[in-house]
């Protein structure tokens, strides 16, 4: 098995599910049809622009792109330690660039900030960074939940500050070279000896145990077989792990040139790479063009990418000549939030490709330009890269109202037996807890088949008044069965979105609410702050949800089976659970709560055979969305698949337990007044 198919396997059974939708599968292996994955100290590298999997940084990456919150934040970041270099490569994009270095503190102070604006790729670069002195000190000042690149010519890399750049969180050095010809690459240097030095750099980059791999600024003679075979073999032949191409860009001292590629360069491009990558040559071919096509990632400058110079300007991306800041004057928020003022979103070719003549009148006195001296940028009309379009459509591929109405709707006649039979001590222990005078109005948020309606019908009494809501017309058809039973007249039940509900009451009209086993498919953060606004001063809330990852045994089978075959996901099941008390106790207190009561609890429902287990979640509801999630014709075969291997699990064993992790939580929404009894 290669390595794309190891780490595809492997990471399929690390993945968090809720994030994996069946479209950000198929790009994964669309991606990876000619990329190639290496393994280096134990973890996986997809890609220098993605932190290795797995590990912290990896696991940022993923929550800022797919994170409930939806937030896509700078994440990979070029910062120049230096602006001084003693090479004069051919197409330095940093030529012109004012040579004024910062000092280790402020340097640190930006890296820091860096990280807390979001950043988790770091490429240490220049200029020459290994012409200060303290390169150390700086990227010593980053978290463990972020990585860094250091991207060198190979001067000054030596034995002993390899050493010590291997205690930090630096995970890869980039070495440039440029060609195997030993003349050809000094001329393109502009410097005699590069070559060399460039040799001696890999030689100490793989002594010391870094993920090592070497630029390429490829010409068109390079592309050539020949000359390409023969940069591979030496890289091959010096351990080298990737060779990276970055096409030449019309910036800096090439910006009025003709040397940048076309269709026909960037096509050769990508047979060069699958040709090698596929005949598994022992070496990864990369380069920009592929990451960055409208296929993949496309141009993320200004968006999730932006560049810092080693005098503190700040570019949309090293490419792109202008600066909308110097990090000594601002703070990195406000630039960075005038760069995405002006560029709003990802774009599905380079920038600096396209608006090349733009950016040539904007710097014909060789040096970036200020934002605010030049013309607004022309940027251009098109539809958004692939990965962002897949972020973009996210909601259509999750598991949301017509999956749970569906589910509910089926479970609503067996609810009472497979679930309330168990599930209803928690609400009994709730409610002991609450006093709710009499003549008051209060709302059951997710009444299900109105068990706690009932409850809040009796408390307030027929002075007060109870309003029922529900997304599914089966639930709510036995909830107005029950409290019709029980006498109770003056219930007012809709249908709907609890959430849409309501934003269409009253401000301050409400005093209490109650949601039992609603906090999962509405996150605490979007329901604490609507019941904050209709709830009366000194008003309640009380509520039981279950915990994330509860219940374990089933969820797990179900990932597992999905996990292997990811194709048979119609939609991911993006659920909102809290993790545990702490968690729903911050969002209370942000929402203006004070905390009355909050404490954890479990309780068992016990099987004998998985198609017991299969039962329980099904006519409960608990399993419902996860199954409609599956493709139809998937359901039945997966559904018998579910059965046998709880069965094979619990071989020999009596009975299956099934554990429901909860918690129980009151809040009120003034301090002044405690509305319940302590715990």
């Amino acid at each position: 098995m290669n390595t794309n198919k190891t780490f595809l396997n492997e990471f399929m059974q690390r993945v968090d599910m809720r994030y994996f939708t069946p479209a950000l599968y198929q790009y994964l292996r669309d991606f990876l049809e000619i990329e190639k994955v290496r393994k280096h100290d134990g973890q996986y590298v997809i890609s220098t622009f993605i932190p290795p999997f797995p590990g912290k940084p990896f696991d940022r990456f993923m929550e800022t792109y797919f994170g409930c919150d939806g937030r896509t934040a700078i994440q990979s970041v070029d910062l120049a330690l230096t602006n001084a270099c003693i090479f004069n490569c051919w197409h330095c994009y940093n030529a012109g660039r004012v040579v004024s270095d910062l000092s280790t503190e402020a340097l640190q102070r930006v890296v820091t900030r860096l990280q807390e604006l979001g950043a988790i790729v770091v490429n240490f670069t220049g200029g020459e960074p290994c012409l200060r002195k303290d390169l150390i000190e700086i990227v010593s000042t980053l978290r463990d939940d972020s990585c860094g690149i250091l991207a060198t010519t190979g001067y000054g890399f030596n034995d002993a500050l390899a050493k010590r750049l291997r205690d930090t969180r630096v995970y890869s050095v980039s070495i440039s070279l440029d060609s195997a010809d030993e003349s050809e690459h000094d001329t393109r240097r502009g410097r005699p000896g590069a070559y060399k030095i460039a040799l001696q750099g890999i030689e100490t980059a793989k002594k010391h145990g870094f993920y090592t791999y070497t630029c390429a600024v490829p010409t068109r003679k390079l592309l050539q077989e020949d000359s390409f075979r023969k940069l591979v073999e030496l890289n091959k032949s010096l351990g080298v792990d990737e060779l990276q191409l970055i096409e030449p860009t019309p910036a800096g001292r090439i910006l009025s040139t003709d040397v940048g590629f076309g269709e026909e360069e960037f096509a050769t491009v990508f047979r060069l790479m699958a040709e090698y990558n596929l005949r598994d040559s022992g070496i990864a071919i990369s380069s920009f063009a592929h990451m960055e096509s409208p296929e993949f990632f496309g141009c993320g400058a200004g968006h999730s990418h932006i560049y810092v110079d080693g005098s503190g300007e700040v570019s949309p991306c090293n490419m792109m000549p202008i600066s909308y800041g110097n990090v000594l004057q601002d703070d990195l928020a406000a630039i960075i939030a005038r760069i995405q003022a002006d560029i709003k979103h990802p774009f599905s070719i380079c920038l600096a490709h396209q608006l090349r003549g733009y950016f040539a009148e904007c710097t014909k006195h060789g040096r970036p330009a200020s934002v605010s001296d030049i013309p607004p940028i022309p940027l251009p009309d098109e539809p958004l890269p692939r990965f962002f379009r897949i972020l973009e459509q996210q909601s259509t591929e999750i598991a949301g109202h017509e999956e749970i109405i569906k589910g509910y709707n089926n479970a609503s006649a067996t609810y009472e037996d497979y679930w309330l039979s168990v599930a209803s001590t928690p609400i009994d222990d709730m409610f002991a807890k609450l006093q709710i005078s009499p003549g008051a109005i209060a709302v059951d948020c997710g009444c299900g088949t109105g068990y706690s309606t009932a409850k809040l019908a009796r408390m307030v009494g027929p002075q007060g008044k109870v309003i029922a809501i529900d997304l599914t017309e089966g639930m709510v058809t036995k909830a107005k069965q029950r409290v019709r039973q029980q006498g109770f007249a003056d219930v007012e039940f809709r249908i709907g979105d609890v959430l849409e509900e309501l934003r269409r009451f009253p401000a301050e009209s409400v005093d209490v609410a109650v949601m039992t086993w609603l906090i999962g498919y509405v996150g605490c953060d979007e329901i604490f702050p609507l019941l904050k606004r209709i709830l009366k001063p000194n008003g309640v809330i009380g509520f039981v949800a279950h915990l994330d990852r509860s219940p374990e045994v089933p969820l797990s089978v179900f990932e597992e089976i999905t996990r292997e075959d990811p194709q048979v996901l119609m939609k991911a099941v993006k659920m909102k659970f809290p993790m545990h008390a702490q968690g729903t106790e911050a969002h209370l207190r942000d929402s203006g709560f004070e905390i009355g009561t909050l404490y954890e609890g479990t309780f068992d429902f016990f099987c004998h055979r998985g198609q017991e287990v299969y039962d329980h979640v099904m006519k409960s509801g608990a399993g419902t969305t996860f199954y409609f999630s599956l493709q139809p014709s998937e359901r039945e075969r997966l559904a018998q698949e579910f059965v046998r291997r709880i069965d094979e699990c619990y071989r020999g064993q009596s009975e299956i337990r099934i554990v429901h992790r909860y918690v129980v939580g009151i809040g009120v929404s003034t301090v002044q007044k405690l509305l319940c009894q302590p715990t």
